[in-house]
C-alpha cells in the first residue's frame, strides 16, 4: 500500500485541533457580500472548511498517490461534518461536474447540495473553479457577482 505523508492520525489530529478553534461568524466585521451569500438559519456554532483541492477530477477519480490523498482529506473533511465546504481550484469545464462526479459527489456528500462555478472563456478553460457544498437544512441565497476585477479574474 502506498504510504503518504500525512497518516490517518495525523489528519485526524489537526482536523481536531481546528474543529476545537471553530468560533462562531461574528455579527460585525464580517463582509457584508458574503453575508448576502449566505443567509443561513441562526445557529450558535457553524464549521465552515475551506480547501485547495487542486482538481476535482483527479481527487474523485484518479488512482495517483495524491489523488488517493485528496480522497481520504475529503474523508476527513466528511467526519468533521461541518456545515459548509467550499472547494477552490476544481479546475473543472465550463459546463462544471459531469454525471460521474455529481454522483460521486452525491454518494459522499449525500447530506449536502452542491453548487459550482467554473472558469468560462475569455479565461483559461479548466482554470481555477470552486465549489460549495452546504447542508441541506440551509437555504443560502447564492450569487455568482462580477465584481470588475482586472483581466478575466471574474470568470476564472
Amino acid at each position: 500500500m502506498i504510504q503518504s505523508i500525512f497518516d490517518d492520525y495525523k489528519i485526524s489530529q489537526n482536523m481536531q485541533k481546528i474543529n476545537e478553534k471553530m468560533q462562531p461568524v461574528p455579527k460585525k466585521g464580517v463582509n457584508k457580500t458574503f453575508r448576502q451569500i449566505l443567509k443561513v438559519n441562526r445557529r450558535e456554532k457553524m464549521k465552515f472548511i475551506s480547501w485547495n483541492i487542486d482538481s476535482l477530477n483527479a481527487a474523485l477519480t484518479a488512482d495517483s498517490s495524491r489523488a488517493i490523498l485528496s480522497r481520504e482529506v475529503l474523508n476527513t473533511i466528511i467526519k468533521c461534518d461541518p456545515e459548509i465546504i467550499a472547494l477552490q481550484e476544481t479546475k473543472l469545464s465550463s459546463n462544471g461536474p459531469t454525471k460521474k462526479h455529481l454522483k460521486i459527489l452525491e454518494d459522499m456528500f449525500s447530506d449536502y447540495e452542491v453548487v459550482w462555478n467554473s472558469s468560462v472563456e475569455p479565461a483559461r478553460k479548466g482554470y481555477a473553479g470552486t465549489m460549495f457544498l452546504y447542508k441541506k437544512d440551509l437555504e443560502p441565497s447564492v450569487s455568482f457577482p462580477v465584481i470588475g476585477a482586472p483581466n478575466t479574474m471574474d470568470v476564472e
